[in-house]
């Protein structure tokens, strides 16, 4: 109840209005725009494991970003080769300060070495995980080859996936989800 008093005095002062698209919070729309909301606070759609979670491994890890930069600098094409798949390399060279984005991917495959408890090793390649975004910026993981033998090993469906990153460091969170 408090949080919603809250709510409602921030949106009496700043002129803000209830969202249409949830009907239960504020985004802070301005008054111009109350009848037609921005598409990007359209709440995302329902993920088939919303309600129900078997949660199998977690994994998290975070970078310094000089370090990737330092890295890329100095092995670039070798690096990317490595790393990233030719879908994850194109939206790299669209970025204009990559750096904070290659550090956050890298953060997020090292999460997803974790949930699958293997570290790299043994037959692993970092091309055996894909990380692309959906239409609204969230991380999809799409795994294949050693990464995706391992994961059906462990009795891993799918991950779910969550990057941050600043400038200095970059952190990735990964679940392991089981198939039931």
């Amino acid at each position: 109840m408090r949080s919603k008093t809250v709510g409602i005095l921030l949106a009496a002062f700043f002129d803000l209005a209830k969202c249409t698209c949830c009907f239960d919070s504020f985004h802070g729309l301005p008054a111009a725009d109350r009848a037609t909301p921005f598409p990007s606070l359209a709440p995302a759609p329902a993920r088939p494991y919303a309600h129900v979670m078997n949660v199998v491994a977690h994994g998290v890890d975070l970078v310094e970003c000089r370090r990737i930069g330092e890295l890329v600098e100095r092995h670039r094409e070798r690096f990317f080769e490595r790393m990233f798949t030719p879908i994850e390399r194109e939206r790299i060279d669209r970025l204009r300060e990559p750096i904070p984005h290659i550090s956050g991917r890298f953060a997020a495959k090292e999460a997803i070495l974790k949930v699958l408890g293997t570290g790299w090793r043994g037959q692993i390649a970092w091309t055996d995980m894909e990380i692309t975004n959906d239409q609204y910026g969230a991380p999809h993981v799409a795994l294949s080859g050693e990464c995706a033998r391992v994961a059906a090993e462990r009795g891993i469906g799918s991950i779910i996936l969550s990057i941050s990153h600043t400038q200095d460091a970059a952190m990735a969170s990964a679940l392991g989800l089981g198939d039931k």
